[in-house]
């Protein structure tokens, strides 16, 4: 998993045009309500879900995570709009159409924004 998290976070931050920043340790807590979330410490922690190998949504959520991490590292403001995104653009690569994956009512939770929860956009 480690090396798909690095690919991933190359992505992210190949996507927000920053360099790479460290990569936080990342685990696996099937507790959660959300499918991921970041936490800031001594060490940055992304906590997953879960991870099924293979499963590309699973991995779009990783990278989401990993786009907030690169905006902390660089002293940017944590923005749901770009790290979601960068989720739907990852996801199309792979041939996924985000409106699949992703609900109006799950990016509106996480953005407060309609417009941009409609994913016409895409």
């Amino acid at each position: 998993m480690q090396d798909e998290a690095f690919a991933l976070l190359q992505y992210a931050a190949d996507y927000l045009q920053k360099p790479i920043p460290d990569l936080p340790i990342i685990t696996i807590d099937p507790d959660l309500t959300d499918l991921g979330r970041i936490e800031w410490g001594l060490r940055t922690r992304i906590k997953l879900k879960h991870w099924r190998d293979g499963n590309v949504f699973d991995r779009s959520v990783l990278l989401h995570e990993l786009v907030h991490r690169t905006q902390h590292w660089h002293d940017m403001e944590l923005s749901e709009v770009e790290a979601i995104t960068c989720q739907c653009r990852f996801l199309q690569s792979q041939g996924i159409d985000p409106r699949t994956e992703l609900s109006f009512e799950q990016v509106l939770d996480m953005t407060q924004d309609e417009t941009f929860s409609k994913l016409e956009w895409l």
